[in-house]
């Protein structure tokens, strides 16, 4: 658990937990530079057998920290400087694997914050969740089988932690071909506040459960993360996953019923109080009078009213109008997607372990065949349309043959290679 403070902006929290695996494979980090009000928070989820997911998530977290350190925290262009971290990160990764024989992969969600603004990039199924005032304002959409199967309706969003198809990437950083992250960016407010995380913590907890913690009291919010790490470890059973969780606190914010009025609003509807006696008796008196005097009145001048005068039948019809026919609304359907253009490259499935108590994935009509252990899986005979999130770019072509020379940011290898540790 570590903590970093803004003066008036951001507080910042990271909890990590093994869980009941044999090895961490997750990494994050939450660097914030306090003099000009930024902070860059990245949290990836590694994958691949032989300590290959270790290797690339800690590779990750490692480039966003010399990244952070060369541009002196501050991103000049934050989009294109996200994305770039993303492409150089890939091909570290695969430079990486290469010298032991593993194809090493990673989850990646990236946040960086400057007073007014947020910008973000992710790739996989690490999430990042906005939250205003208490209320959820969006969250990120997975590169996965079962998210598309969300958006179609077929899979409700409550069951996704509990699916057996949960762990179907379509998308992450290492393999043989890069493909661009989806991208973000909204305009904040000293209301806002954001949480980021590995599937892990996502599939066993509840946004109003995370709208707790990032509008937690500053004195709380620590021993809050700390007890929501670990019951997301003990909701994923004995056979669960790693959990990694980032939290940008907002500082204004620091009530101590915040957290509580946020889990409410989040979950409970108002109620209507019923009438009492006494009000129904005083209505059921009106109502009675206004009855009685309405019958006096309306008796007699229905009794003493003159016969109305029949109308010629004989008379000319008046012409015909014209109506002018009416549009018939057409309702689009929730569950069927918009026509898609075909990607530039097809994703690579990737499959993650099993959770407890989740029956291993099953074969699925998949562009490709159905992957083992998250490995990169031979061409299938038939594509599928993939639905890409809102903010995704057109994806990047593939980089150069030259696989042995990867792309930095005028940072040596070398130096990246000594300055490799694992994760805390």
């Amino acid at each position: 658990m570590s903590q970093s403070d803004a003066k008036d902006g951001f507080r910042f929290l990271i909890s990590s937990s093994q869980g009941p695996r044999p090895e961490q494979q997750d990494s994050g980090i939450c660097l914030s530079n306090d003099v000009q009000g930024t902070a860059l928070l990245v949290v990836g989820d590694g994958v691949g057998g032989r300590s290959g997911g270790r290797l690339a998530s800690q590779k990750l977290t490692q480039l966003a920290t010399e990244l952070w350190e060369e541009r002196k925290g501050s991103l000049a262009k934050p989009a294109e400087d996200l994305a770039m971290l993303c492409q150089v990160a890939h091909e570290h990764i695969n430079s990486e694997g290469s010298k032991l024989g593993i194809s090493p992969r990673t989850t990646i969600v990236a946040l960086y914050l400057t007073p007014k603004q947020a910008f973000w990039v992710h790739s996989g199924d690490s999430r990042l969740y906005h939250f205003r005032e208490g209320k959820l304002v969006e969250r990120t959409e997975d590169h996965s089988l079962l998210e598309i199967m969300v958006q179609r309706g077929a899979v409700k969003e409550e069951d996704m932690g509990s699916h057996p198809d949960q762990n179907t990437l379509l998308q992450s950083l290492g393999g043989e071909e890069f493909v661009a992250p989806s991208s973000g960016s909204a305009e904040i407010t000293p209301d806002d506040g954001f949480l980021l995380c590995t599937d892990g913590f996502w599939e066993r907890t509840k946004p109003e459960e995370m709208a707790a913690l990032v509008f937690a009291e500053a004195a709380e919010a620590k021993g809050l993360l700390a007890d929501a790490v670990e019951r997301a470890v003990g909701r994923n059973g004995p056979k669960g996953d790693n959990v990694t969780v980032a939290v940008a606190l907002p500082a204004r914010i620091a009530l101590p019923a915040r957290a509580a009025a946020a889990m409410a609003a989040a979950t409970v509807m108002p109620v209507k109080a019923a009438p009492t006696r006494a009000a129904l008796d005083r209505k059921q008196k009106i109502t009675l009078l206004s009855g009685a005097f309405l019958l006096l009145v309306v008796t007699p001048i229905l009794f003493f009213w003159p016969e109305e005068k029949k109308p010629n039948t004989a008379a000319t019809p008046a012409a015909p109008v014209a109506i002018p026919p009416r549009a018939i609304p057409v309702e689009k359907s929730a569950s069927t997607p918009p026509p898609l253009s075909p990607p530039q490259a097809q994703p690579v499935p990737v499959e993650k372990p099993p959770a407890q108590g989740i029956p291993p994935s099953r074969e699925l009509p998949l562009p490709t065949d159905p992957p083992s252990d998250r490995s990169t899986p031979a061409a299938g005979p038939t594509p599928i349309a993939v639905p890409l999130h809102p903010f995704q770019p057109e994806r990047a072509k593939p980089a150069e043959p030259n696989k042995n020379k990867p792309k930095d940011f005028s940072i040596r290898d070398s130096s990246l290679e000594d300055r490799s540790k694992p994760a805390e």
